[in-house]
Formats: C-alpha cells, sequence, structure tokens
C-alpha cells in the first residue's frame, strides 16, 4: 500500500534522476560527428556582417555558420564555421572547416622573386605549399561597435577539429597571428 509520503518520495526521486540527466547531457559536447557544427561558444552577432578593410579589396564575410576571407587580389577562402571560442569579451577565435572550392593556396618566400609568377597565365606551381589541413583559424580583438581587428593563420592549418581547438587558442595567439588588419563593417 503506497502512502502520501512514499508517493512524494518516489515522485521526488524520479523529479531528481531526470532532472541529473537532463543536466547530465546539456553539459556534454555535443559532437554529432558533424564537424562542420559550431562545436564552442555561441558566435556574438556584433560579428556576422561584412567586414571592409583599411587595405582596399579585403574583407570577410561573416554569417552565423561561414566565414568567407577576400584578400582583394582575387584570393581567399572560406568554409563552414566549426567553432568558435571567446577568449574575452572582445577577442576570440573562429575555426573553419574548409569548403573544398574555397582553399587557399599559399606559396614560398622564393614564390615572388619568381619572375614568371606575374607573367605567366599559369599559376606557379614550383613554389606552391602543400596545405597542412582542413581546420583554418581567423582570430579577432578589440570588437567594439563597427570596427575590429582580425588575422588569419598561414599555412599552419589543422588536419582535425581537436587539433585546431588544441592549437588555437589565446595563449598561442602569438604564435599564429603577426599581423592585425583593422575592419570597419
Amino acid at each position: 500500500m503506497y502512502t502520501k509520503a512514499r508517493i512524494k518520495k518516489n515522485a521526488f526521486s524520479v523529479g531528481l534522476c531526470l532532472l541529473l540527466g537532463a543536466l547530465m547531457f546539456s553539459a556534454c559536447d555535443n559532437d554529432s560527428g558533424d564537424e562542420t557544427g559550431n562545436g564552442g561558444d555561441p558566435l556574438p552577432q556584433g560579428l556576422v556582417g561584412t567586414w571592409i578593410s583599411e587595405s582596399p579589396g579585403e574583407s570577410y564575410t561573416i554569417t552565423t555558420d561561414w566565414l568567407d576571407y577576400d584578400d582583394g587580389y582575387g584570393g581567399g577562402y572560406g568554409g563552414h564555421i566549426a567553432s568558435f571560442s571567446h577568449f574575452t569579451g572582445d577577442a576570440g577565435v573562429i575555426i573553419i572547416k574548409f569548403d573544398e572550392d574555397k582553399k587557399p593556396t599559399y606559396y614560398s618566400d622564393a614564390h615572388w622573386t619568381d619572375p614568371n609568377h606575374f607573367n605567366s597565365p599559369t599559376p606557379c606551381t614550383e613554389h606552391k605549399l602543400t596545405l597542412k589541413g582542413d581546420y583554418h583559424a581567423t582570430y579577432f580583438k578589440v570588437l567594439a561597435g563597427s570596427q575590429v581587428q582580425m588575422g588569419g593563420i598561414n599555412n599552419a592549418e589543422k588536419p582535425t577539429l581537436d587539433e585546431a581547438k588544441e592549437a588555437f587558442t589565446a595563449g598561442n595567439t602569438g604564435t599564429y597571428i603577426s599581423y592585425w588588419g583593422t575592419y570597419t563593417k
């Protein structure tokens, strides 16, 4: 026979188990195996938009799930936002997984001294560097209203999202970024 006290105790236990189960699942990294979903902090709405550099033609276009960089010379890169992390209120890193059609091309320093670089109808392949992975990072800092400073890594991509998250941290900013551009939305 069930008493009111026993029913209350069982209801409390069931409720507590449901609450703990919900908390346990919400604390898990919701990694469904799809590494193109944002696996970090939510992207601040202040970053969404088109950011134009002080250098003519250079820009970033950022949506809630995509980042595209145009270097102003016909090059650049783009991909799905795989992860975003805040370092402080106005600084962080966006990690993308390159879209197959938007991967960058890097060249060694010797490429710029090649006289055929600018005069050849075909791209210089002799000094082309191999892309190190599919995950790229764009760091930002001093995000304030319609202005931000951004810098993208150069030929230091990582092959997996886990490796990218481990490498592209606040403590490693100076390792990967030597130049910050100023951009206005």
